[in-house]
């Protein structure tokens, strides 16, 4: 199978999908810190809410707890609303990219049996290699798109575990 053409089409389809995962991946990325951030947020919000409850009965402070909780889980779901939306368009664009190098490696096989430059086996051969990289390309991308999540929760808790906390004790404090 002598046809550069089809090579010169992986290989700029290939290029092209990496180079546009690298780049969303770092949006992903700060959007998955951000929506690990505010989740944070808001459990702490809750926590403090339960575990203060009988102070917040006795000084009348329901409306107030219950505005804060309102608003942390408000900006937990804005977070999570912009990364889901960031995933989503980030998936069509690269689902589209990847169905459009398919419709090319099958025009172009067809193109090219047509006009006798390839053998019906081969042309089978290129559309059946070419679903096998899709696929495999696609697989790729979904598990570095989980990596990327998983790696925002992990800065995300890092950052909780290696900066001083907002409550220290006194200098006086028995351990």
């Amino acid at each position: 199978l002598d046809h550069p053409q089809f090579a010169a089409l992986l290989l700029g389809t290939t290029l092209a999908f990496v180079v546009a995962a690298i780049a969303l991946s770092r949006r992903c990325l700060a959007l998955s810190r951000t929506l690990s951030d505010e989740i944070s947020a808001s459990t702490g919000t809750m926590v403090d809410i339960v575990g203060n409850a009988d102070l917040v009965r006795s000084f009348a402070r329901a409306p107030f707890e219950c505005a804060q909780a309102a608003q942390a889980l408000l900006r937990e779901r804005d977070a999570s609303k912009r990364l889901r939306w960031f995933v989503t368009l980030m998936w069509t664009g690269l689902y589209t990219t990847l169905v459009l190098f398919q419709i090319s490696m099958i025009a172009l096989a067809i193109r090219e049996t047509v006009s006798g430059g390839m053998v019906v086996g081969d042309m089978v051969m290129v559309v059946s290699l070419s679903a096998i990289l899709f696929n495999n390309i696609w697989g790729v991308a979904a598990r570095m798109l989980e990596f990327l999540e998983q790696l925002g929760i992990l800065d995300s808790a890092l950052d909780s575990i290696i900066h001083p906390h907002a409550i220290t004790d006194s200098p006086d404090a028995r351990p």
